[in-house]
């Protein structure tokens, strides 16, 4: 069956041109959602000897000039003698042709919205906002808004468009929140499929006797019955309760989801999200794919005589095709196509199950492409030490996996860089480590961190690794440490010579506080009720808080400070004196003298001197008053 037979009119840069019906060899229009809408234009060209490609020089087709195509049915109901506008965008791509069937001009066109698709960029776009408001700012950059509804997800973090065009970042978001995005002479809209498919038919198909061709499918390959969604919950450190997805039901046919989920054996499918995301935007991930399945469980298309009035997003009733495929489907594509033989409209139903990512790779390549990438973590072994004539801490690194002798330079990650400051601990010469590489480049490898193994065994014994795993530290090669036993609430930091420092919280014995030993056998000790300090030869300090304090030598003298009882100073044969209270004794078993260039005794009452045997009291002259 022939198509209706339209008039073509083509504007460039808004003038009418000038064409001859036989110019056109045919014009092919294509409208999706989730595309951006195109147009190909093949002409025939003069074929003159002096003038072959007289189209092609002229201006109104090279690249970038705007063109509309417009077309016209004589005696259609109401739009008698009227253009009606199919398309119009700018000219991508002019090539010429030279065929047994004459010359040609080949011209691609692309609706304006496609300045979104040519250059990624990156960008963090503020917090505490809606999908609405991103979508809308990155729209603005190279098309208009005509109308964005759906896109309600509030994101209380920051968004983030990483190396990517504004149409594939718009793309993204709109399908996590189960939108459908359209445009239309640089004119974006975004809206739910729900939302668009509640809607009344705006075109019915009724009259097998009117089409050209139609292609109608039920295929439940991508049917699940209930669809979850998780995503890591940060606070209580597991993954979140679960959120099931709405149930939908489609229009079309008389299949249905659940029976032919049943079928393929899909009960439930579970999204896991490996990131903290909130339990409104695993919900609309969960919907999002529903929606998803749903639409691609009926679907097709359908031609007809050429109608300027069909448009992506509206629905289209379709009846005595039989109950398998009667109902209402969205209309998700629309080409018009005008050749010899008329202009003929095809109408697509149904939508794909895959999400965009998936259907095109929108992250960049390993490597940026430069050369084949590197995927995954990599073994490395440190070689020998080679001054980094950089100077960024780098080491010399092989790669097993690349071969075992050459060796590339490898860059050092830590807990904490920063100017003359960080922790600087480099790998040893044979140690394993991690590597990751920058972007996927084999040759920007990065030590993420060193194993264990056979060979390099770790400072604590395997015997000593217990399941409580209380055992922890910093163990340099030569032997120095900073260990940590939780059991006991303990840190040590010592040398191979045996200086350390203990602090502890063992209550054991009353053990908690902090032991300083070197490697002369000098000790200094605090626990809960004294302080000592003590050498080698066991000469001494004890502090007892709020009772002693004693000085003890090797050979036994001593002297005691009681906070109670004065002080006492005895030596290791029992001479003592002691001062308190009751005043001043000095008591010894041998001799007591006290010598002095003036000596004075002097008492405020008696004062006694006694003996057991003689008192002998001699100078150049003795006073008795």
């Amino acid at each position: 069956m022939s198509g209706v037979t339209p008039t073509v009119t083509i504007t460039s840069g808004g003038k009418k041109l000038k064409l001859k019906d036989q110019n056109i060899a045919w014009i092919d229009i294509r409208k999706k959602a989730n595309r951006i809408p195109s147009a190909t234009l093949l002409l025939m060209e003069g074929g003159k000897s002096k003038d072959w490609f007289e189209l092609s020089d002229g201006s109104s087709f090279e690249p970038g000039k705007e063109v509309e195509i417009k077309l016209r049915v004589e005696g259609e109901k109401g739009t008698v003698g009227k253009d009606q506008s199919v398309f119009k965008g700018i000219v991508v791509r002019h090539a010429v042709q030279a065929r047994s069937g004459g010359f040609f001009l080949k011209v691609d066109m692309k609706d304006k919205a496609v300045k979104l698709t040519t250059l990624k960029k990156s960008r963090i776009f503020k917090k505490d906002k809606k999908d609405k408001d991103f979508v809308e700012e990155a729209i603005k950059d190279g098309a208009s808004v005509k109308k964005v509804s759906g896109m309600d997800l509030k994101h209380t973090g920051e968004m983030v468009q990483y190396n990517a065009t504004n149409w594939d970042f718009i793309l993204s978001r709109a399908e996590a929140n189960g939108c459908w995005v359209m445009a239309e002479e640089g004119k974006i809209t975004i809206d739910s499929p729900s939302t668009l498919g509640g809607k009344s038919e705006k075109h019915k198909f009724e009259n097998v006797d009117v089409f050209f061709d139609l292609e109608l499918e039920a295929d439940i390959g991508a049917q699940v019955k209930k669809i979850k969604s998780v995503s890591w919950d940060i606070k209580k450190q597991k993954l979140s309760s679960p959120k099931s997805a709405t149930a939908v039901n489609g229009k079309m046919g008389n299949l249905k989801a659940d029976k032919g989920a049943k079928a393929m054996g899909a009960q439930s499918d579970m999204l896991v999200g490996a990131t903290d995301l909130s339990p409104t935007e695993i919900k609309a991930w969960a919907d999002a794919k529903m929606r998803k399945t749903r639409m691609a469980m009926m679907k097709g298309r359908i031609t007809l005589p050429g109608s300027p009035k069909v448009k992506v997003g509206e629905v289209l009733k379709i009846s005595k095709v039989g109950k398998r495929f009667n109902g209402k489907g969205l209309i998700s594509g629309v080409r018009h196509y005008v050749d010899p033989k008329g202009w003929r409209t095809d109408i697509q139903v149904g939508g794909d199950a895959e999400w965009f990512y998936e259907r095109r790779d929108i992250v960049d390549p390993p490597a940026a492409g430069l050369l084949p990438g590197v995927s995954g973590l990599q073994i490395g072994i440190v070689d020998k030490y080679e001054k980094d004539d950089l100077a960024r801490n780098r080491v010399r690194v092989k790669i097993p996996a690349v071969n075992e002798k050459d060796v590339v330079w490898a860059r050092i990650a830590s807990i904490d860089s920063g100017k003359e400051r960080g922790f600087f601990f480099r790998p040893e010469k044979g140690d394993e480590v991690v590597l990751g590489f920058f972007a996927g480049d084999p040759r920007q490898p990065v030590i993420l961190g060193g194993m264990h193994n056979d060979i390099n065994k770790p400072p604590v014994a395997a015997e000593d690794i217990k399941d409580k795993n209380f055992k922890k530290g910093i163990f340099t090669k030569e032997k120095l440490k900073i260990a940590f036993n939780e059991e006991v609430k303990e840190v040590t930091i010592a040398t191979p010579k045996e200086n350390f420092i203990t602090l502890t919280e063992d209550t054991e014995e009353d053990k908690a506080g902090i032991i300083w030993t070197d490697q002369n056998k000098n000790v200094i000790k605090t626990d809960k009720k004294t302080i000592t300090i003590k050498n080698e030869k066991g000469e001494s300090v004890v502090m007892e808080p709020e009772k002693n304090i004693t000085l003890k030598d090797s050979k036994g003298n001593k002297a005691v400070l009681e906070c109670d009882n004065g002080i006492t100073v005895e030596d290791k044969d029992g001479s003592k004196i002691t001062i308190n209270s009751d005043g001043i004794t000095l008591d010894s078993a041998s001799d007591v003298t006290i010598k002095g260039a003036n000596i004075t005794l002097e008492g405020s009452g008696d004062i006694k001197v006694e003996g057991s045997g003689n008192v002998t009291a001699k100078g150049s002259a003795v006073e008795l008053n």
